[in-house]
């Protein structure tokens, strides 16, 4: 992740913990992780140049504290033990996993690859079909399909859990079936070239 997109997902992850000590700003019913989560895993996948690549331990340094702290506001606030400290670390685990095929993905100087495609298609592209039927329309009339590949989806994942207060499921396999996806579509790695 570039320090652009690391600053943006801190200060965006770091917000529920703000609200929380705002006077009547808590978000009642709603996991601070799941929200925190959500700047994380819709950046950390974010094809970049090569300039712009970092390690992936550079995120989840950046990432690890307002999402504990994210985590301990949800068990303050009743949400179990076992349940957050496992979204949690299956939230660090996706954010690592996505940092690091991102800053691997081949490029190659084209505005297209499939990784590009398949981040779009599948991390954001669907979720973001899925809201803007749901939010245009006042009703759910995304098709079954979409409403599926939007759960499926990492950023949907952490989506659900901020708006259910939890995960449904101990091991979220959707989101690591599309994180094998992008695995897949990255491609080889390019050369570097010699200095």
């Amino acid at each position: 992740m570039s320090p652009a997109l690391i600053a943006l997902a801190f200060a965006a992850s770091t917000t529920p913990a703000l609200l929380a000590w705002t006077p009547g700003g808590e978000l009642i019913g709603a996991s601070q992780l799941g929200i925190a989560l959500t700047a994380w895993i819709a950046l950390a996948g974010v094809p970049a140049s090569r300039a712009n690549t970092r390690a992936p331990w550079t995120a989840i340094a950046f990432a690890l504290p307002p999402l504990a702290l994210a985590a301990a506001l949800d068990v303050r606030g009743g949400a179990m033990l076992a349940q957050t400290a496992t979204s949690f670390a299956w939230g660090l685990l996706l954010v690592a996993t996505m940092s690091s095929i991102a800053g691997r993905a081949q490029r190659e100087g084209r505005a297209w690859s499939p990784y590009n495609a398949v981040w779009l298609a599948l991390v954001v592209g669907t979720v973001c079909a899925r809201f803007a039927l749901v939010f245009g329309c006042g009703v759910d009339v995304a098709p079954h399909a979409l409403g599926a590949l939007a759960r499926w989806s990492p950023l949907g994942w952490a989506l659900e859990l901020g708006s259910r207060g939890g995960a449904r499921e101990w091991i979220p396999w959707g989101p690591l079936a599309i994180v094998a996806l992008l695995f897949i579509a990255r491609g080889r790695r390019a050369p570097e070239a010699d200095a």
